[in-house]
């Protein structure tokens, strides 16, 4: 048995180790919890801000909390490489590499480097959670057209234009998420991602998404 705990960026990425990891991984004596990061604390309030990362610093501690807190329990990320901050280790190395997977791997290394702790395992999303589902750029569209009713596009000619789904470029503009929302602007991160996240399926995902399943199978080796 392995107990692991994923620290996540927002919302959707919470909804997807909940909802798509954890029946996966239990069957297999792999045991997920997840949660955003704590980003601010009003303690006069007593209110704990979730979700977003601005800097690293504010982050640091948490990592090592979740480390020091239990020393039979893994720790992994869900940390999306668009717009990350700019104070990430390695984050000067990482924009030197032109490819998006390696600039990851940078990144997960010097975020390794940083805690030197075996039972940390980094992983940086490619760019963000919608490239996942990209993975299977029609269910996109079936589920939008579906849900909101709306005339099905053809999300299927953005996904032609990159060799995978993370590569789907990292820019304000262009991202996975801003692409599905160029076409469908109803669509709604948090609800219908996790319903085409569903039904695209974990295994098309990690068929067309290679550096996401190099991260799975990580968490299966434990």
């Amino acid at each position: 048995m392995a107990r692991v705990h994923v620290l996540v960026e927002g919302d959707s990425e919470e909804s997807f180790v909940n909802t798509i990891l954890k029946p996966h991984f239990s069957p297999k004596g792999i045991y997920l919890t997840t949660s955003r990061v704590t980003t601010k604390r009003d303690n006069r309030k007593g209110i704990v801000y979730k979700g977003g990362i601005s800097n690293f610093e504010k982050i640091r501690s948490e990592i090592n909390l979740f480390l020091s807190e239990d020393n039979e329990r893994y720790l992994t990320t869900m940390f999306d490489l668009f717009r990350i901050p700019v104070d990430f280790p390695e984050y000067q190395a990482s924009i030197q590499v032109q490819d998006c997977i390696q600039q990851a791997i940078v990144l997960e290394s010097g975020l390794y480097n940083d805690f030197n702790n075996d039972r940390f395992i980094p992983y940086i999303q490619i760019h963000e959670f919608e490239a996942l589902l990209f993975s299977d750029a029609e269910k996109i569209d079936d589920c939008l057209s579906i849900l909101h009713r709306v005339a099905n596009s053809n999300l299927i000619d953005v996904a032609k234009q990159f060799p995978t789904p993370e590569h789907i470029n990292n820019n304000p503009l262009t991202a996975p998420s801003k692409r599905i929302l160029a076409i469908h602007p109803s669509y709604e991160k948090i609800t219908d991602g996790i319903l085409i996240a569903e039904d695209v399926g974990l295994n098309v995902m990690r068929r067309e998404c290679t550096h996401f399943n190099d991260w799975i199978s990580k968490l299966e080796s434990l």
